[in-house]
Formats: structure tokens, sequence, C-alpha cells
């Protein structure tokens, strides 16, 4: 194995390069997972179509692009669970294999298997394990809330934040939590309080965000895809299947959820409200007397490990924990993790929520399709956000979004943007602005660039333009015709005044939003050009 300790003294010595020095670290690290026990080429591939597809080194792309991305080499090392663990290797961007081959197992610390059971678990749920499980029982009870239907929050008083944000109740979540906790100690003879009990200890004026909060959980729920398939398995198994939730809403408003989301032909719902009975005391006591069953015959779905998971198996009943989407997400994407320690705001809640949705539906989606999703979509949205707080307080009557990267800024702000406020995505390029000013192309030494944009308008210039090969001589040669080139770029002036004027940009005060570089090129181009 190569010695990179004395690479490292040459390299200090400056008798080896830097660039060197890194290469020499890489085949090292290669080597390193290549012989690894905790590394297995078959199952990565195996698990990796992408990778397997395209042809790549398996213990290349780990090594350089796989742990970064949170993929495991075998379910006998779990890389990110060691990052999290040693935060100082994941922020030196160290291979979690290489660190542990090199350092970790020499301070006998055991591998973390990736396969785990606990909170920590990053794998998903195994829903092959799941279905065996319903082909043995004739009753399949699923819970609906973080099993059937998700929400977009990581938190559900998220829901009632958003309430008061869409109505400028700024205190609402405050004291709708509040009335639900006053509510559950007035009724402390009864096992579960339905929404009428809370609304009770709200202010009249606020009896009316009732129907509100219905209509914003009807709106945002949605179907949990994986778990509508095994639903759907159940029903085509023939299996008697029933609907078991702790919750303070009417019964009859989740039967309408529940269908309008593909979640239809179930025997029985069983809502704790309803029957004033809770999954964590008495609601399953109360289902095996309803249906008449032994325990036995019973599967239970649900994410609560204590009401969903160790009740039902005290009573007899099978049971299948559902770990959260949201808990999965987190265990398999540290930075999610991180950032949610350090933010646990509203819309830091709303992006996570439902980013670890999208993880959760479209797991087999390429890397730098997901990197879009995950960094892209939020830097574009909280960087509008503030473009929109600026704007909010300033009497402006049009915005302009410079191509071409302002072309996707423009259709999200058209989605949340204020609509009073005239947005046009207009071309003001570097290019153009050289070939419009040419004193500029010449003090900012762009000549060459001028003289490849007017080749086809003049033969001369387009011999020239197969000749110059240097900044300096393409100089030379702009000034010394001048005149002919101050008369094109001063056309093609005039012909972006044209394209100007049909944008129909007739506001007094103007905001421009643009990636811009030293030269602000776009700038000077666009207040020359606009009236």
């Amino acid at each position: 194995m190569l010695n990179i300790c004395f690479y490292k003294i040459l390299a200090a010595l400056r008798l080896v390069s830097a660039k060197k020095l890194k290469k020499l670290e890489q085949q090292r690290n290669y080597q390193i997972i290549s012989a690894s026990e905790y590394f297995n080429k078959e199952w990565y591939l195996a698990h990796n179509g992408d990778v397997r597809n395209a042809g790549v080194d398996p213990v290349w792309h780990y090594l350089e692009h796989g742990w970064k991305e949170d993929r495991e080499c075998t379910p006998l090392f779990d890389g990110s669970e060691y990052l999290r663990r040693h935060p100082d290797v994941c922020k030196a961007g160290v291979n979690p294999l290489v660190h542990y081959e090199l350092v970790g197992k020499y301070e006998k610390e055991k591998p973390v298997v990736a396969a785990r059971h606990d909170s920590k678990d990053t794998s998903y749920n195994d829903m092959e394990s799941l279905k065996l499980q319903i082909d043995r029982h004739s009753i399949v009870s699923f819970d609906i809330f973080d099993t059937l239907l998700l929400r977009p929050y990581v938190r559900p008083v998220d829901l009632f934040e958003h309430l008061g944000r869409l109505y400028g109740l700024k205190d609402f979540k405050d004291k709708r939590i509040r009335a639900e906790k006053e509510a559950r100690r007035i009724n402390s003879q009864k096992e579960d309080i339905t929404l009428e009990d809370i609304y009770r200890q709200l202010p009249p004026s606020w009896h009316c965000l009732r129907e509100k909060e219905m209509a914003l959980e009807a709106k945002v729920l949605q179907a949990n895809e994986e778990m509508r398939q095994v639903f759907h398995y159940a029903r085509k198994q023939r299996k008697r299947i029933i609907i078991v939730s702790d919750m303070y809403l009417p019964a009859d408003f989740l039967v309408r959820a529940l269908k309008k989301n593909g979640f239809d032909g179930f025997e029985k719902l069983y809502v704790s409200s309803e029957v004033q009975k809770g999954k964590g005391k008495t609601l399953f006591n109360h289902i095996l007397v309803d249906l008449d069953e032994v325990p036995q015959n019973i599967l239970h779905i649900g994410d609560n490990l204590s009401s969903d998971y160790k009740k039902p198996i005290s009573l007899g009943i099978s049971a299948f924990y559902y770990r959260k989407v949201f808990d999965i997400f987190v265990c398999r994407n540290i930075k999610a993790a991180a950032f949610w320690e350090r933010n646990k705001s509203f819309e830091a809640s709303v992006l996570l929520m439902s980013l670890a949705i999208f993880n959760h539906h479209h797991r087999e989606i390429v890397y730098w399709r997901r990197l879009g999703y995950e960094y892209g979509g939020p830097v574009c949205y909280w960087y509008l956000s503030w473009i929109e707080q600026e704007l909010k307080n300033k009497k402006f009557d049009d915005i302009i979004f410079v191509a071409r990267d302002g072309y996707t800024l423009k259709k999200i702000f058209g989605i949340f943007g204020r609509r009073k406020l005239r947005t046009h995505y207009i071309y003001a390029s570097c290019q153009l602005f050289i070939n419009s000013f040419l004193d500029d192309a010449i003090e900012d030494h762009r000549t060459l660039a001028l003289i490849n944009a007017y080749k086809d308008s003049d033969a001369e210039i387009n011999h020239v333009s197969h000749i110059l090969q240097s900044e300096d001589s393409a100089r030379e040669y702009v000034i010394g015709n001048y005149g002919k080139f101050a008369g094109l770029c001063r056309q093609s002036f005039r012909e972006y005044k044209k394209y100007i004027a049909r944008q129909k940009i007739i506001g007094k005060n103007i905001a421009i939003v643009d990636t811009i570089t030293g030269a602000a090129s776009s700038l000077k181009l666009l207040k020359a050009a606009l009236p």
C-alpha cells in the first residue's frame, strides 16, 4: 500500500505537487475500499442500478460519490451513521469506510450495521415482509396519519401555523394548542376529545376556523404511495380491512379524505373521538368485541411504537411497526438532520417534510435530479422570498428577470409573487453588452469576442477572425478599425432598444434580478436601453 506519509513530507518540501499527492491518496483509498471486508462490489451494483447501467467501477463510485449520496456500501457498514458519530470526519470530507479502515477499527470501534431496527435505522420499511404477514391474517387494520396519509409538515401542529398565516392570525397556533390541552383537561374523564370540544375553548369569533381547519387538512393530506400499494394488496387478497385512528377529527371527514386519496373498500372505521376510546387505552379491546374476533386473526399496521405496536401486541393482536417517512429521511440524510436541529421553523418543517415525501416516493431517482429538489429549489425559494420582502414596502412597477439564470426564478416568483407587479424575462447577456458598447469591450479586453460576434457581418472581419489568436492582437485590430466597429455596435444597440421596447416595460420604478458578475454588464446594458 502507498506510503502517503512519505509523500506528504515530500509535498511539504515542495518535491511533490499537491495534485500528485491527491492522486496518490485517491489510489491508496481505492485500494483500501477494494480490500475492505465491508465493501462488496456485486452487492453495491445490485442495489445501485444507475451505477450498474452506466458501467462505472463500483469501488471508484463509492469512493468519490456514493458515500456523499448516502448510499450503503454493504448492509454491514452504515457510512451515514459513522459520519453522524464522527462529525470531524464528515467536516473533513473523508470517506467513512476509508476512515474506519485507517483509524476506527484500530481504536476497536465496531462498524455500524446498516440494517438496524431502532430509531436511527436508515433502512426502508420491509414491504415484502409486511405482505407475508398480511397473507397470514384474515383482518388487516391500518392507522391513518403518517401511515396511509401524509401531511407536508414535520410536526402536526404546523398545520395550525399554516392556517394562522392564511388568515392573518399570528397567535392562532399557540392558542389552538392551548385550547386542545384545556379541552383534554376539562374532559379528562373521557379517553379522547372531539374537534368541537377543542373549539369551545377558543373565542367565539374563531369558531368559523373549525371548518377552515378541516378544509386545509383535506387540501394538504396526500396518499402514502407505498402504503396505498399495501392497502390494495390486502384488498386483492380478499382480506377484511378496518381503519383505526386516534384523532379528534370527525369520522365522516376521515372517510372522505381516505376515499379521495385512493383508500376505499374498507369494512369499518374506528375513530377514538367517535367511540370515546383511545388506541393506547381500550380502543383495541372495543374492536375485538365489536368484530367478535380472536386477536390472532388481526394484523395492525401503524407508526406509533406505543399505541400501534406495543398495545396491540399486549392483547395478542399481531402488529407491524411502520417507521415514519420523515424518520427514515433524516436518518439517511445527515445534512437534513443537522439542518432540522438548527432550524425548526415552519418553513424548515414544510421544506424537509416535502423532501422526505419526495424521496420516499422516488427512491430510484438519479442524484443530479434529486440535487435540484433538495438544494436548487429551496435556494431559489428562499432567495425569492427575500426579494418579495425587499419589494413589499417599495413602490416598484416592473421586475425584470435576466436570461437565462432568471428563467426558473421568474416561474417561481410568479407562483407567490405580488400580482400587481409586472414581470418580464429579458435577454441581457454579456455578449449583447459587448456587441453594443465598443469602448467597454476594448477596456474590458473582450475584443476577440467582439470580432467573433461580427465575423458574419463583414468579409474582412471574418478573414481576420481565423488569424487573430490573442486578445492583444485583436485589440490592436479593433482600435485600428474603430469606425467600422463603432458603426456595428451602434446598429446592435439600436436593435436591442427595439427589442426592449417590445417588452412593454413602462413603469417608472424597475427592479432587476440577475446573478451578477463583477463586470455587471447586464445591468449596464439594461440601464442604457430602458426608457
